[in-house]
């Protein structure tokens, strides 16, 4: 693989996705508006000045989900605060089950509203998850050491002698290169996803009764780009990640979109993006050749592993990150 990726650059991944960037200065509810239009997960923020567009970071929509479980978290104290007075309403001992009601009216649903316009510009928000490290390289490098950079990075941008984004590469761009070029690595087609000890993780879950927004706080607080929905029978039954924050819009019903079930909000993304009726599944003796071809078909970052066929309970979850550092490791 890396004789394969040395000869070629990123110019050579022929993407026919436009390159959208964000001004510093941009409001965040455009900035975020752009993202969601675009369907990207990510931009760069550039600094104009005197013309000139500098890159200083991304913005991806982990930092979103960051923001939003902010200024939720605000809100329900404040909630709880207004009931525990007797401000808004009678105070009511059971605080819990009250905030849970209460942050449904109109009037605390205007204050949610208003706290996702307090940050006025995109620049505010770089990296606000903490987990969002930023990576450029100049234009001279090759895939290979990009596909380095990939092991620990999601993108990676790349930038001319002044600093200006020309790119981005992904890891998703880098799979489908691979997919592209299956000819060129037979050793795929006997590789397993238990030979290679690949994706036998920790499977963090969420019960399908749960409100949507617990889901979102898991990804936060483990440091997870997805969570699996399970039944009462722990059978895997959806899955919520990152991307779906964009079903938060910032301009809509921000609350109820974060109330639901997560059953209903996994039944609403599957409806409105006609993702897979159910998250796809592998087995151990899944080939890693049709890993790669599940993961470019289906335009997903995950697939989890289950013991046997017919099986619906996750023992693993093989990401775009761990699919990388296992071709990266295995193949050079």
């Amino acid at each position: 693989m890396k004789a394969f990726l040395s000869k070629l650059k990123h110019t050579d991944l022929h993407k026919e996705i436009k390159l959208i960037t964000l001004p510093a200065n941009m409001g965040l509810e455009e900035g975020l508006g752009l993202l969601f239009e675009n369907n990207v997960l990510s931009a760069p923020v550039l600094e104009v000045k005197e013309g000139s567009k500098k890159l200083i970071g991304l913005v991806d929509l982990r930092d979103v989900v960051a923001y939003v479980l902010e200024i939720y978290g605000a809100t329900k104290q404040l909630v709880a605060w207004l009931l525990q007075t007797g401000i808004h309403g009678s105070a009511k001992p059971d605080l819990k089950a009250s905030v849970d009601l209460q942050i449904q009216d109109p009037e605390i649903k205007e204050l949610l509203q208003a706290g996702l316009k307090v940050k006025q510009e995109v620049a505010e928000l770089i990296d606000y998850s903490g987990i969002n490290t930023h990576q450029s390289v100049p234009t001279s490098y090759d895939l290979h050491k990009i596909a380095l950079l990939l092991e620990d990075h999601h993108r990676v941008t790349v930038v001319d002698e002044q600093n200006k984004c020309v790119d981005i590469v992904t890891q998703s761009d880098l799979i489908k290169l691979v997919h592209k070029n299956m000819g060129l690595f037979p050793e795929l087609q006997t590789a397993t996803v238990e030979k290679w000890s690949l994706g036998f993780k920790k499977v963090v879950s969420i019960n399908h009764k749960e409100q949507t927004i617990r889901a979102f706080k898991l990804q936060a607080t483990e440091r997870v780009t997805a969570v699996a929905v399970v039944d009462d029978n722990g059978d895997l039954i959806g899955n919520i990640s990152a991307h779906d924050i964009r079903h938060i819009d910032p301009a809509g019903e921000i609350i109820s979109s974060l109330l639901l079930p997560c059953s209903d909000f996994v039944h609403t993304v599957r409806k409105t993006w006609k993702t897979p009726e159910n998250p796809v599944v592998v087995i151990p003796s899944t080939s890693l050749a049709q890993v790669i071809k599940q993961m470019v078909h289906h335009h997903i970052h995950r697939v989890y592993i289950v013991e046997k066929e017919g099986s619906r309970i996750p023992i693993g979850i093989i990401t775009l990150t761990d699919l990388i550092q296992a071709l990266v490791k295995h193949l050079n």
